[in-house]
């Protein structure tokens, strides 16, 4: 959209129009400004966007071929149709309507808007055209389709919903470690396994949280798997010195490789053998 601002600004400089809404070249001008205005009225219709010009009450005065090609409409269809009951389907303008905006306040804007009756999402640009007064007196309406990468957002979106789920609930502790070994990811079965709440430990370097940690030898594992290796804990205890919880666990270690197979941190699957360990402590106790 905004390599063709200037072509938008020459545009509303150039055309005008009468008031049954068709194009109309000044007969007081000489032959370069009707050149000039031709040449307006050329560049509007090759505009590869959605181009419209409108009248203060939505009225569609000029409809370019980008605008005819999304609808299916002829421009004999469009001319003199308001726009909000073609493209939205509705007797009124949408509430986010930048032309209702630009009438009201003045002030250019553009917003993403649904287009209902194309089943499609736009963003939506108005620039008012300006008559001797310095009144508005027809607005460019022009549309950027930002369909497939809205519907990648709410994919994406959804695809990361999904993993959180998958990582809050599941039953193993998550963790996520950078290269320097700094906490990215703590997931809630870690905060129950420790009784450290994730905003205690995201950011912070693993052995200033768990000092403990280099003494059962974890730094070493952590070490081997960013080395590319994947490496498994024995069962070994863990403190928290902020909320005093004791246990023990196992862990495995793998490394975390961005796209192009680099190792950039490691990932961690906890499991809380507290229980276990006790009741099999206790066995060991009474033979």
């Amino acid at each position: 959209m905004f390599l063709l601002e200037s072509d938008i600004y020459r545009t509303h400089r150039l055309l005008s129009a009468d008031q049954a809404g068709s194009v109309r070249l000044n007969n007081d001008v000489g032959q370069e400004d009707q050149a000039e205005v031709e040449a307006g009225e050329e560049i509007f219709e090759a505009l590869p966007l959605p181009a419209l010009v409108l009248d203060k009450d939505h009225r569609i005065l000029m409809a370019n071929q980008a605008s005819l090609r999304i609808s299916g409409l002829t421009k004999n269809e469009m001319i003199g149709r308001k726009c909000h009951e073609i493209f939205h389907g509705t007797d009124m303008p949408a509430d986010s309507c930048p032309h209702e905006a630009l009438c009201k306040t003045g002030i250019c804007g553009s917003v993403d808007m649904e287009m209902e009756a194309l089943n499609r999402t736009f963003i939506v640009s108005c620039t008012p055209i300006l008559d001797d007064a310095g009144e508005i007196d027809r607005i460019i309406h022009v549309a950027t389709d930002i369909t497939t990468r809205r519907r990648a957002k709410e994919e994406l979106e959804e695809s990361q919903n999904f993993l959180r789920n998958i990582i809050s609930n599941a039953g193993e502790g998550i963790i996520v470690y950078d290269a320097g070994f700094r906490y990215l990811l703590w997931n809630s079965i870690m905060e129950e396994i420790t009784g450290v709440k994730a905003e205690e430990v995201i950011g912070r370097v693993a052995y200033e949280v768990f000092p403990h940690l280099k003494d059962h030898g974890v730094d070493i594992l952590l070490n081997e798997a960013m080395e590319g290796n994947t490496v498994r804990s024995a069962v070994v205890p863990f403190e928290s010195p902020s909320s005093g919880r004791t246990g023990w666990v196992t862990g495995i270690y793998s490394p975390m490789k961005d796209f192009d197979g680099n190792i950039i941190g490691v990932i961690g699957i906890i499991r809380d053998v507290t229980e276990q360990t006790i009741l099999e402590k206790k066995l060991e106790e009474s033979q």
